[in-house]
């Protein structure tokens, strides 16, 4: 084995890796401040995955398409987990700030700008 292909992670490891960080990202998330760290989480997946995707005649075997899988569920727990956040987020700012909703559902908050409202 050269020291080139040393340096270079299998299909295999490196689909590993990316569900491995896909986990940490969900666990981060879930502490106050960590958002930053979560990105930079997140656009290494990415390029982990456009590299494998790029490769000439990648090498898929069973376990490497089990690895995939494991992305694609870690992924989808990840996407359930930020869509929750949001909801949440959205019905808070709803609750607080809202004053009703469009015939399209959507919420219609206070403005809050300079001489909007009066007070007196």
């Amino acid at each position: 084995m050269s020291p080139q292909d040393q340096a270079t992670p299998s299909i295999l490891e490196s689909c590993l890796a990316a569900a491995a960080k896909l986990r940490q990202v969900q666990q981060l998330l879930l502490e106050p401040g960590t958002l930053d760290r979560s990105a930079a989480e997140l656009n290494e997946v990415i390029a982990t995955l456009e590299q494998l995707v790029s490769a000439s005649s990648p090498d898929w075997g069973p376990a490497e398409s089990a690895s995939l899988h494991q992305i694609k569920r870690a992924a989808g727990r990840l996407r359930a987990q930020i869509e929750h956040a949001s909801n949440l987020w959205a019905g808070w700012l709803q609750l607080r700030m809202g004053t009703g909703y469009t015939e399209q559902g959507l919420p219609v908050f206070v403005n809050h700008e300079a001489g909007s409202c009066f007070e007196g």
